[in-house]
């Protein structure tokens, strides 16, 4: 098995459908058991629906026994509404649980994860690298004319400046050493 890289939420998507186990992995910890059993319950309610229509007959022209089929109507009106609340709540669970999933995909992929990268990138370069002091140096790299100075002066590579484009926060220190 290849290591790749995962950079951006494209290569999460591109992870998963490479290695099925890793997809269902995530699936498992993203979507809570509810919504993962949401199939089966739409078709179990499908099923009670479609057994509750079999129930009430077709009336005969000439042998309609009004009374007996008020009866089985108030039945199956009462049994479709107990099949509509379940699906209602399953429906309710689905939203709870989009909205969850929905957050902490915006955790992975958005601005938020950004935040508490650029926000806890000093103290992780003081304590794995010893910088004193560690501070952020740009968040993003709007500005190329300092990429470009540094490839043309051969302090950075090409291919480096091409990964600190993808760079969501950099950071600047000096080692104890000097």
């Amino acid at each position: 098995m290849t290591t790749v890289p995962i950079n951006t939420f494209q290569d999460i998507i591109n992870a998963m459908t490479r290695d099925p186990q890793l997809g269902e992995a995530l699936h498992s910890h993203v979507l809570d058991a509810e919504i993962r059993d949401t199939p089966r319950r739409i078709a179990e309610l499908t099923e009670n629906v479609g057994r509750l229509e079999a129930t009430v007959p077709p009336p005969a022209a000439d042998q309609v026994d009004l009374k007996a089929v008020v009866v089985d109507l108030k039945v199956a009106v009462a049994e479709l509404k107990a099949a509509v609340a379940e699906l209602v709540a399953a429906v309710a669970g689905l939203s709870r649980a989009y909205t969850s999933m929905s957050g902490k995909i915006d955790n992975l992929n958005g601005s938020r994860y950004e935040q508490q990268t650029a926000h806890l990138a000093p103290r992780y370069a003081r304590r794995l690298f010893g910088f004193q002091p560690a501070a952020i140096t740009h968040r993003s790299w709007q500005h190329g004319d300092l990429l470009a100075d540094a490839t043309i002066s051969d302090r950075i590579t090409d291919r480096d400046a091409g990964s600190l484009l993808n760079a969501d926060v950099v950071v600047s220190g000096a080692l104890p050493d000097g």
